[in-house]
């Protein structure tokens, strides 16, 4: 249970502030949205954890982080356990809070959130995908160094088709900036036309995460989407497109 609630903390930390878990007998769900609500987070455990059952909230991520790291609750006399309670006038009981203890005894909460102050999340559902591809390692570090190059010209990126390939681009071809381009994909059977634009921040930090195995879809209506796999869930990072 502790080594999945830390995959979550890493495959979402600095990407949403707030974290929402949806937990039942079959599925352990995890949402979270940035505030501007341009990435959007889908996540389901491998394995259900029945002590993260009801629903509730994770905020202040860093410091989660910083508690599941820190030696002294790592040992073999520490502890890590989950507290629950009942909330509401209909009696659900979920999770109150994540309680670390050293060898001595002493330790420290991690109080998660009621959830009546947890943010809606988004449920999207059937997007027509365009592109599907799990591009190579030397794309994407191709990428990278281009959207560093370009980061004080243009912090968004493009996407679109030509001759078979899948072209990212910053810039505009009809404007009098700088400009760049580079294949990050071929075969590409869909077209997928110029006008469409992401934040290449957002989508380098995703692919980060997503590690070499991860797969990208692009919908021609304005919606990028990375699909990671890790040892304890199946991760989901969806992206909007700003115009």
């Amino acid at each position: 249970m502790r080594d999945a609630i830390a995959d979550v903390v890493k495959q979402t930390l600095g990407l949403t502030a707030v974290i929402k878990v949806t937990g039942t007998a079959d599925d352990t769900r995890i949402q979270g949205v940035d505030e501007n609500k341009t990435v959007f987070i889908d996540a389901h455990l491998r394995t259900a954890i029945p002590e993260l059952a009801g629903e509730f909230g994770m905020m202040n991520l860093p410091l989660l982080r910083g508690l599941l790291d820190f030696a002294s609750y790592r040992t073999e006399k520490a502890k890590f356990s989950v507290k629950r309670k009942v909330v509401g006038e209909s009696q659900v009981e979920t999770v109150e809070q994540f309680e670390f203890r050293d060898g001595t005894g002493a330790g420290a909460d991690f109080r998660c959130m009621n959830p009546d102050r947890v943010p809606d999340q988004a449920e999207i559902k059937n997007i027509p995908w365009d592109i599907t591809v799990t591009p190579d390692k030397s794309k994407i570090a191709e990428f990278q160094q281009i959207a560093s190059l370009y980061a004080e010209v243009d912090k968004n990126f493009g996407a679109k088709t030509e001759n078979g390939n899948l072209l990212f681009f910053f810039g505009d071809d009809n404007s009098s900036t700088h400009r760049a381009s580079m294949v990050f994909a071929s075969e590409i059977g869909a077209p997928l036309n110029a006008g469409l634009q992401w934040s290449a921040a957002q989508f380098l930090q995703v692919l980060k995460l997503a590690g070499s195995e991860g797969r990208i879809r692009i919908s021609a209506r304005g919606v990028l989407c990375v699909e990671s796999e890790t040892a304890f869930g199946s991760y989901k990072y969806y992206l909007r497109a700003s115009r």
